[in-house]
């Protein structure tokens, strides 16, 4: 580094420090210290925003935790990097491109491990809890129509997100879309029925085969959650809001939804937890889905989202044949992309935080 100091009359200049030749072409990516910089959290770490020395490109940071490795890289990030590889050399517009993955070492000698991923300023949550800024029904639209057609895309090559919520869907400036944190993400194949956990899926947004226990399920579950994600654009309210408990989160799904009946799910009662996740004797639970959500929501929405709420996930339509209906091929208002350029940052932690603040003053 210069350490030569000039001295003027009204005060002195240091040179600006720079870094030895031979790290001019490497990628040296700059995040502020401590917290000041965290953007958002996802599935298995922090995620920073950050900047190339260099080129002055903003990216976002996404720290793995390492601490609890003994064997070396997490095999949950080495299955997201391959996903999004595949993803990427397959031209998906709508998934978060994954630049590369760095490794950082503090002065104690412990080691980091990264993934930079192209910078998103805004994600759904932290849009639709904005202190000032709202969406008209054209733009949320859109955004619907691309949070589906990306989920569709990823189906068509086999891969299931399992982490679908309004936090991971990122928005850019030219409101364009992108799917983010794929550290639940897995490979499918439909000729080939395999077991999975059932704790996947932030449970606001888990559907209901795996509340009931399911280790064999399909690209349903995304479908689930993407109307879980469509009912907040356009109502700004979590339609299951549970206290965390899949018990509970399933008596959230009967009170809006009713109790699924085996003409509705004729393959219910083959699901693990059937006979433990019952209400109580004698406790009815009719659908009140039609006199919350009618008067909020146009005809053809109200009508899609029914066809994506069907208990039965055999019975749910594919997120292609989501793009094909009326609500987003006839009915208007035609879709309006959201332009953003002088919104600045706004992510599910910004609403957080103004959110604090506000609760703060006012006591």
């Amino acid at each position: 580094f210069t350490t030569e100091v000039v001295t003027t009359k009204h005060k002195v200049r240091r040179p600006e420090k720079v870094l030895p030749l031979e790290y001019r072409n490497s990628n040296v990516y700059y995040r502020k210290p401590g917290n000041e910089s965290v953007v958002g959290f996802g599935t298995y770490g922090k995620v920073f925003k950050a900047k190339h020395i260099y080129k002055g490109k903003d990216v976002a940071l996404k720290r793995l935790r390492m601490e609890a490795e003994k064997d070396g890289f997490p095999i949950t990030a080495m299955r997201e990097m391959k996903i999004l590889k595949h993803l990427e050399q397959r031209e998906a517009d709508g998934v978060i491109r994954l630049l590369e993955v760095l490794y950082e070492v503090n002065l104690a000698g412990s080691v980091g491990c990264f993934m930079a991923f192209e910078y998103m300023p805004h994600d759904l949550t932290g849009l639709l809890n904005h202190p000032t800024f709202s969406l008209s029904d054209a733009q949320k639209k859109d955004l619907s129509y691309q949070m589906i057609d990306a989920i569709g895309f990823m189906h068509k090559q086999g891969v299931l997100h399992r982490d679908i919520k309004a936090a991971n869907i990122l928005v850019s400036h030219k409101g364009q879309i992108k799917l983010a944190d794929f550290g639940l993400a897995r490979f499918y194949d439909m000729d080939k029925q395999l077991n999975y956990t059932n704790r996947v899926v932030t449970i606001w947004y888990r559907a209901p085969e795996l509340l009931y226990g399911a280790t064999e399920y399909g690209p349903p579950i995304d479908v689930w959650a993407a109307a879980c994600v469509i009912v907040e654009i356009f109502t700004k309210h979590a339609i299951f809001p549970g206290s965390g408990r899949e018990l509970n989160q399933l008596v959230k799904l009967w009170e809006v939804l009713g109790f699924p009946t085996q003409e509705q799910w004729p393959s219910i009662s083959k699901t693990e937890w059937y006979f433990l996740m019952r209400p109580p004797a004698h406790t009815t639970y009719p659908s009140t889905f039609a006199t919350k959500y009618q008067p909020r929501l146009s005809a053809e929405l109200f009508d899609l989202l029914t066809s994506m709420f069907l208990y039965d996930p055999d019975k749910r339509p594919t997120a292609e044949q989501c793009l094909s209906h009326p609500f987003f091929t006839d009915e208007g208002p035609k879709m309006l992309r959201v332009e953003l350029d002088t919104l600045g940052d706004w992510h599910e932690l910004e609403s957080k935080r103004a959110r604090k603040a506000k609760e703060g003053e006012e006591r």
